[in-house]
């Protein structure tokens, strides 16, 4: 065991969790998980990503004009039509954003385990289907741009999942995969305990670059970039938890939270200099495309 702690944003429940170590890969996991049933609860309405284009603090819409350019390339490297599926959608705030620089999208579509957010999308006109990705069928090449933002790490079986995105992909089509990462200041300094990059219970699994590409690989895919990209949330969240336990009255330590620009702006700070000097970040980006069969002579 590396780590053990509580939910300390949502206080979901009380049980305490526990990270391990792979002794042969070095990946980390969840030892022991929620099960199915109680969804609910550990993804509650007030989950920031379920509501957070309908209220968009200030730190969100930086977000998500950071996030444009990206969405931009991505769009222009695809079909002129692409048809685009958002795994774990939320609220549709990333469909939103692919709407807004590709209006000729011939398909907009993701999947969500909240009704609530799932309903929230199909309001903008998305087609969401309801439930967990890996217990969901969808047809054989089909999408053009598939998105996993802040989602692998939620998922009970990554090798399956990136299997069931290969199927979907049509030859040429792109995966983009965001999710945590080990490899940063954060995790060596905190990963007993308060690591803002854990999300108790919720994230099932965290990775590094190495164990991404080869599960990538492993299902036939290739990888055509990575990045490591900026994520100060964690650092505001590893402030909240251990001030938390050290009984800093509420008042205070509750305004380490995300929506406060206050504490964000020296996080981003904190990480830039990670990212910038060190190439490290608790947050990082890799893009797999499918390759194209070669046609007979």
């Amino acid at each position: 065991m590396i780590a053990r702690g509580r939910d300390f944003e949502y206080d979901s429940c009380a049980n305490e969790w526990a990270y391990v170590r792979c002794a042969g890969c070095g990946h980390h996991y969840l030892r022991e998980r929620p099960s199915s049933s109680a969804l609910t609860s550990v993804y509650p309405p007030n989950y920031g990503n379920y509501s957070n284009s309908a209220r968009p603090t200030l730190a969100f819409r930086i977000k998500a004009r950071m996030e444009a350019g990206t969405l931009r390339k991505l769009a222009a490297g695809s079909s002129a039509r692409p048809a685009v599926f958002d795994v774990g959608c939320g609220d549709g705030r990333l469909l939103d954003g692919i709407k807004a620089v590709c209006p000729g999208a011939s398909r907009l579509a993701g999947c969500e385990i909240s009704s609530f957010a799932a309903e929230n999308a199909r309001r903008k006109g998305y087609e969401v289907a309801v439930g967990s990705f890996e217990s969901l069928d969808f047809a054989a090449e089909s999408f053009d741009l598939i998105f996993l933002v802040q989602v692998m790490e939620h998922l009970a079986d990554p090798p399956a999942a990136i299997k069931k995105i290969a199927f979907m992909l049509r030859p040429g089509g792109r995966v983009v995969i965001e999710t945590p990462s080990t490899d940063c200041w954060d995790f060596r300094w905190f990963h007993r305990r308060y690591l803002g990059g854990f999300h108790f219970q919720r994230h099932f699994n965290l990775f590094v670059r190495q164990h991404l590409e080869r599960l990538l690989r492993n299902a036939g895919l290739e990888a055509v970039s990575s990045k490591v990209k900026l994520q100060p949330v964690h650092w505001v969240w590893t402030a909240h938890h251990w001030l938390m336990e050290k009984g800093v009255p509420p008042l205070f330590y509750r305004t380490f939270n995300i929506k406060n620009p206050f504490w964000l702006a020296p996080a981003t700070l904190v990480d830039a200099m990670q990212v910038v000097f060190f190439g490290r970040s608790s947050n990082m980006q890799v893009i797999a495309c499918k390759p194209v069969p070669l046609k007979s002579p």
